[in-house]
Parts: structure tokens; C-alpha cells; sequence
């Protein structure tokens, strides 16, 4: 199987570089390949990939090499990713690089990039662009000269340093004047079009203009303790909400009038801070189309008010200063977050802005931007109040949220960047189910033909997991999960050794029969179960009903010879074997069924029966692009409905 599974991607090589493959020579030992590079090239300096994924709509393919792999669209390079760094001797005596220095100065200096990004298509950054990760923080290229960087720990880039004894600096410095008295920012960001570029230091955001310095955003002080979960008072009350989205417009005129007229009946620091959230939320529309055409607007608080559209900058200017004008402290925290994307196993990382509030001499964090809705497949907003980023516990913001200021993270042992990108992938469904992470805390989980993971959770809620490679899905038995005493247990088998994307689903409260995206794990298997190994498919009715299989966990079991089968099924009143001679009744005792009958070959079936009569749903599976939600299907045999299904072979 191993052998014809290496002769299916040489195939698969061959028909991409469109050549006859022979043994490719052992690299090089300096040998490189850059952007545009030809997939023939590649492989000269590589050797054969370990494995290929491919999506024939687009032309992208991935090329996997053990931990790293190469991106392709249409037979060219647009990016890798988790090469080892090498880097060149550097010498001392070398001057810094510098805005508007090339790509081949900065190889020259810095050597491979470990992982490098092609942006193609404008999301959150500029079509065209060109990212460089090295352990140094990443710089960012336009058209081969660099435009900007992200945490740079280094001298080897720099704009100059601060100068002992020059002074602070307000609105309307230099750029020289600003360089003299707080040296070379860590995050330079330069937006594409305009004259506009924010400079990000520990302790604040600075956002310059033509050359001169136009707006000033401090970082809060360090934070006193965050109040424990459970003990925050949320200010919530039905009074102030109508009040926020009956507010007429007449009293929207200016920020202060604003939160003037929303904060008068409000008694607590606490009511106040979520009145002017909630009209925030229920009436700034997020700029999905600025956002993809990178095209951002202004996104000062006046402007926010004004046309009711922003970004995530103009979200969180606007409360910070509405919370100013009602006498409350606040302030913008800058950062970056992980946010799944519409590939199963790709996460996307990106600068964003949220917001820190005092209430009473507590700091809290939110998040109106993640707190108004989200943007659909159609690159539109959708307007849905998401609670979970409204005064968000600090242990579970840390999850998605990475402040530039380790204090705003508002933790006794604040996490470093390294430690954040590590945590497994969250999504708004793992903060809605309850769930929390048990037995594997990191991102990347090695794995030997199989694995076992665990996951706490209340009782009530209802988990699906799938298994992807290569962002495509596996066969629906690769993975199998299902609540075992306290916990929630999930079952992954490799077929063959690779990179795998586990995705862990909840139940949706709002829309049964559909899951959405709660956990990603990016699983490493050294190596495979092979092909034949897998469990039983699940179907919804199995899960809903909380249903326990005890045995048999292979999904294919033996045929033409006696099979047994053991299950706890709450509440069921019957439970038979279908296969294609018929229905066996299982032996019922209190919630356990049990028995055996001879399993012809082919489809062996657990069905159930249930009190009352519940509609068979829809028998389809989907995978929306955007927010990721898998809807299952729910089959019926009659008044039975139908469990669990395995292959007798």
C-alpha cells in the first residue's frame, strides 16, 4: 500500500511538471528556490514530496515535505511554510537594512526565509504582497523592496535610535523627531495607496501621515487583577439595551452627545460601559468591502460615527472614546488573532484592535468587531451579536487575541507569541458549548498509526469531528468521538504517515442538526494504520440522543461470521442489526443493548427507536466557506433512526 501510495504522487508530480520523473538528484547543499520558481525546479533541489494535495477549480497545490511544505498556484511557487532557518554569517560591520531595501538584501542577510507568503487575493493584506517569516519577526515586501515588518527583535533593520535626553514627542512631530525619542518600532505597517503608516511599540500605537505624526494611542497601564469568571457584572439590563437600539439619530451627532444620551439612565460604571457597547454592536456596520479591497477608510471615532462603517480599528477607536466621554477609562489594545480560515487546517493570522474598559478599578477586555457578526461566503457582513466577546474571561481571550503589550493580556504569566501560536485553533463554537481543552494543550499533536484526545465539556453537548489532509476532507470513519464518563473522547486513525487537520464541530444551539467549528488540531502521524483501518460512521441521531458505543470501534468488521455488538442508548425503547438479510433485535437491559447475528458482506447498521416521532432531516454534509458549519444527516428506517453504520468484509 505504502509503495502504491509514493507511485500515486509521483503520478501525480509527473502530470504537474508535465517531464518523465527519474530519481531526483540529492540537493544541493545551499541550493534555494524562490517565488515563481517552477514545480520541476522544486524537485530538482527537494526530491519528491511525501505527499500532495490539489484542488482542480483553482489550480493550488501543496507540496508536503515532513513538517514543511510548498504552495503552487497553476505550476508556480507562491509560498512555503516551516523550513529550518538558515541563516548567513552576518557581519558586524554590515549597515541595517531599511525601508525600501530589496527582497535580495534582505536574503543576503538574513539567508532562507523559514516560511514565505505570496498574497494573491486582497483579504487582510495588499494583492501582491510578500511576507517573510524569520525567527526575528517578519517583513513585509511590495513589488521586492520592503514596506514594513512585524516584531522585529533585531538591529539588522532599523530606522535609526532614540536618542538620550530628546524630547517627547506630540501630534504634528516628525518622523525623525518620533525616531529620536523612541528609536525604530517593532511593527512598521505601511498601507499600500496612501501616505499613512502605523508605527507599534510596546507601550502604544503611533500613526503617521506625510511624514508627520497625526495620532497617538497609549497602552493602558499595567492592569489591577482581572475579576475571577463568573464574579463580572455585565450591566445588563432589557432598559438599556432598548435604549441603545431605539437611539434616534439626531443624538448621534457627535461622540459626546452620543454617549451622553445612551449613559443618562445608567447607574453603574458597569451599565454604562454596556450601553455603549450594545449600540456600538447593533449599529456600526464592519466594512467588508474596505477589508477586501484593502481599501480601509478612515477609521477615526467622528468618521466611525458618522457613516456607521469600520474596520476593526474604527470598532474599537469608537468605544474607546464613547467610554472616555462617559467618564470611563478604556483604551485600544493592539495585536494580532488566529481565526480559522476556509481552508480546514489553515489558520489566519492578523493585525487586529479590540478593547480594554475599567469597571470598577478592574480592567476588562471585548471585542466589538468579533462581537457584531461576521462575514459570510459572500464577502458580506452579517450582523450577530456574539456575547462571548463582551467582557471576555482573560484566560479564554488569550486563546484568539494576542495583545503587542504583554500586559493587556491581563494574566498573571502572560503567554509569549510562540506559546499563543502553539494553542490549538479555537472558533466561536468552543466558547458556546462550554468545551475546554483536556488532555493535548498545543497545536501540533504527534501521533503513531493512532490517537486518543480528550476534551471536557457538560454533559448536554453534542461533538462531531472530521479529518482533513491537505485541506480535503477524509473518509467520515477516519475519526470517531462520543462522551465517556466525564469526558468527551475523540478517536483519529492515520491511513498513512503525513500531516493531518483534525476538526472538532459542536452542536449549533440555534439551528439543529448543524455543527460548527469549535477546535482545530494539526495532527503529525510518523506513521499510517492504512487504509482499511477507521471506525463506525456516526450519524446526528447518535449524537442528539448522546447514544455510548462499547464495541465493536473498527469499521470494518469481519464478514459471513457472527458479529457482536454492545451500546448505552438513553431513553431507547429498541434497537436492532439491519444488514441486507434483515433486522436483529439487540437484548435490551435498562439503557444497554446487546447481541450478535451473522453479518453478511456489505453495510451493518445500529438503529434505534425513540418515543414520540422526529422528522428525518435533510441527508446532506456541508462545509460552508467563511464560518465553517457542518450540517449532518439524520436517516430513518421506518419509526427507527438509524445510529452507527460499519462495512462487514
Amino acid at each position: 500500500m505504502a509503495s502504491f501510495r509514493r507511485a500515486l504522487i509521483a503520478g501525480m508530480v509527473a502530470c504537474a511538471c508535465a517531464v518523465v520523473l527519474a530519481a531526483p538528484p540529492p540537493p544541493p547543499a545551499k541550493a534555494v528556490f524562490k517565488m515563481g520558481a517552477s514545480q520541476q525546479a522544486v524537485l530538482q533541489i527537494l526530491g519528491m514530496p511525501s505527499n500532495i494535495s490539489q484542488t482542480d477549480s483553482d489550480g493550488k497545490q501543496i507540496w508536503y515535505y515532513k513538517k514543511a511544505q510548498v504552495n503552487f498556484v497553476n505550476g508556480i511557487v507562491v509560498g512555503w511554510r516551516d523550513f529550518l532557518e538558515k541563516s548567513p554569517e552576518h557581519s558586524a560591520n554590515a549597515a541595517p537594512l531599511h525601508l525600501g531595501a530589496t527582497s535580495e538584501e534582505v536574503f543576503a542577510a538574513f539567508g532562507f526565509p523559514p516560511t514565505a507568503l505570496h498574497y494573491l487575493n486582497p483579504r487582510k493584506r495588499v494583492a501582491g504582497e510578500e511576507e517573510w517569516k524569520y525567527s526575528i519577526g517578519a517583513i513585509i515586501f511590495q513589488n521586492n523592496h520592503i514596506v514594513g515588518w512585524r516584531n522585529l527583535n533585531t538591529t539588522a533593520i532599523s530606522l535609526g535610535t532614540a536618542k538620550e535626553g530628546a524630547p517627547a514627542v506630540d501630534i504634528g512631530a516628525t518622523a525623525q523627531a518620533v525616531i529620536d525619542y523612541a528609536g525604530t518600532p517593532p511593527t512598521l505597517t505601511s498601507y499600500t495607496g496612501t501616505d499613512e503608516q502605523c508605527w507599534t511599540y510596546p507601550d502604544g500605537q503611533l500613526v503617521l501621515r506625510g511624514g508627520k505624526l497625526v495620532r497617538i494611542d497609549v497602552a493602558p497601564p499595567a492592569p489591577a487583577p482581572a475579576a475571577a469568571p463568573g464574579m463580572v457584572d455585565k450591566g445588563i439590563t432589557p432598559e438599556l439595551e432598548a435604549r441603545a437600539e431605539n437611539a434616534p439619530d439626531e443624538v448621534a451627532t457627535s461622540v459626546a452627545a452620543l454617549a451622553a444620551y445612551l449613559t443618562l439612565p445608567a447607574q453603574t460604571e458597569a451599565q454604562k460601559a454596556r450601553v455603549l457597547f450594545h449600540w456600538e454592536t447593533t449599529h456600526i456596520n464592519y466594512n467588508a468591502a474596505g477589508f477586501f479591497s484593502t481599501q480601509l477608510g478612515d477609521n477615526n471615532p467622528e468618521t466611525v460615527l458618522k457613516d456607521r462603517t469600520g474596520v476593526c480599528s474604527g470598532y474599537a477607536f469608537l468605544y474607546a472614546a464613547l467610554a472616555r466621554a462617559a467618564g470611563l477609562k478604556s483604551e485600544v489594545v493592539f495585536g494580532k488573532t488566529r481565526t480559522p480560515t476556509a481552508t480546514p487546517g489553515q489558520c489566519e493570522e492578523g493585525n487586529h484592535a479590540w478593547s480594554a474598559i475599567q469597571i470598577n478599578g478592574q480592567w476588562q477586555l471585548l471585542d466589538p468587531t468579533f462581537a457584531s457578526g461576521s462575514i459570510d461566503e459572500n464577502k458580506q457582513f452579517v450582523r450577530k451579536l456574539n456575547e462571548h466577546f463582551y467582557l471576555t474571561p482573560p484566560g479564554e481571550m488569550i486563546l484568539d487575541h494576542f495583545p503587542t503589550d504583554a500586559r493587556q493580556q491581563l494574566l498573571e504569566k502572560p503567554f509569549s507569541l510562540e506559546e499563543f501560536q502553539n494553542l490549538p485553533v479555537v472558533s466561536s463554537g468552543y466558547f458556546n458549548s462550554g468545551l475546554q481543552i483536556d488532555s493535548h494543550p498545543n497545536l501540533v499533536v504527534p501521533m503513531v498509526r493512532d490517537l486518543v484526545l480528550t476534551l471536557q465539556g457538560p454533559a448536554d453537548a453534542s461533538l462531531v469531528t472530521r479529518v482533513y489532509q491537505g485541506g480535503q476532507p477524509l473518509p467520515i470513519s477516519t475519526s470517531f468521538v462520543q462522551r465517556e464518563n466525564d469526558k468527551f473522547v475523540v478517536r483519529v486513525t492515520a491511513p498513512s504517515a503525513g500531516t493531518y487537520t483534525l476538526m472538532i464541530f459542536t452542536a449549533s444551539p440555534t439551528e439543529p442538526g448543524k455543527y460548527e467549528c469549535a477546535l482545530e488540531y494539526r495532527l503529525e502521524a510518523t506513521e499510517g494504520a492504512g487504509e482499511q483501518s477507521g471506525y463506525p460512521i456516526a450519524f446526528d441521531n447518535f449524537y442528539k440522543r448522546q447514544a455510548r458505543l462499547i464495541a465493536p470501534f473498527d469499521h470494518f468488521v469481519p464478514g459471513n461470521v457472527a458479529g457482536s455488538f454492545d451500546l448505552i442508548l438513553p431513553g431507547a425503547l429498541d434497537a436492532t442489526i439491519r444488514t441486507r438479510y434483515g433486522q436483529m433485535h439487540l437484548n435490551k437491559q435498562g439503557n444497554r443493548f446487546s447481541g450478535s447475528t451473522q453479518l453478511p458482506l456489505g453495510p451493518v447498521q445500529i438503529l434505534a427507536k425513540y418515543p414520540g416521532e422526529t422528522p428525518a432531516q435533510a441527508n446532506t454534509a456541508v462545509v460552508s466557506k467563511g464560518i465553517r458549519q457542518l450540517t449532518l444527516p439524520a436517516p430513518r428506517v421506518d419509526n427507527y433512526e438509524v445510529l452507527l453504520q460499519f462495512t462487514a468484509k
